[in-house]
């Protein structure tokens, strides 16, 4: 048991290690540095043999600043921004200094919510009662669907199980259980907009 989950462990970092990397994706946090080059894996997208690498930047302004410091240092290096709705002012600046440079910089918006939003509810509910088994499972009736998903799923874990919520373990089981025609449109879009940055062929505006 404890090889299989050496494995693992292994597995998670080597998929996401990309030498001297073409192209940066750039993420607020750890759920989605988890969550896409495993997604991509199993939607036959091998980010580190196009020598793409998610980095996590810890934080929406994070993202910003490091956009704007791997712009100076490596000139040459392509990126993909991905940020949650509520990073209005990154997105703006971003925007900003991007719209003359599509062709090495890309910027994917989440308009609704977080990174946790994006996933169908049945799916969702599906992760969280494998994540959680102990108790009553949540159901849909339990999700105050006015708030954003972790919110709302905090306060019904709480309530019902006496637990918390963990995001990355969530994006985790989420990378393994989503079943690829459901993946995201945005997560589909950064897999996109980073092939197409790194791509040999002559460059299309779009």
């Amino acid at each position: 048991m404890e090889n299989v989950i050496e494995e693992i462990n292994n597995f998670e970092k080597t998929i996401n290690s990309a030498n001297r990397p073409d192209c940066l994706i750039l993420v607020e946090g750890e759920s989605e540095e988890i969550f896409i080059p495993i997604i991509a894996l199993r939607a036959d997208i091998n980010l580190k043999a196009k020598k793409i690498k998610v980095y996590n930047c810890k934080s929406k302004q994070k993202v910003l600043s490091d956009f704007l410091s791997f712009k100076e240092k490596y000139p040459d290096l392509k990126m993909v921004c991905l940020l949650d709705s509520d990073a209005v002012k990154e997105k703006e600046e971003i925007q900003r200094i991007i719209t003359d440079k599509l062709d090495k910089y890309r910027l994917i918006y989440i308009a609704h919510g977080a990174f946790e939003d994006l996933f169908d509810l049945e799916t969702s509910l599906t992760v969280l009662n494998a994540l959680h088994p102990n108790g009553e499972d949540i159901i849909k009736d339990d999700i105050e669907q006015s708030k954003d998903f972790a919110r709302s799923i905090s306060k019904v874990l709480f309530s019902k199980k006496k637990e918390k919520f963990d995001k990355v373990k969530f994006a985790k089981m989420m990378a393994f259980k989503l079943p690829i025609d459901k993946i995201p449109h945005e997560i589909k879009d950064v897999f996109d907009k980073a092939l197409l940055l790194c791509s040999k062929s002559k460059y299309i505006k779009k």
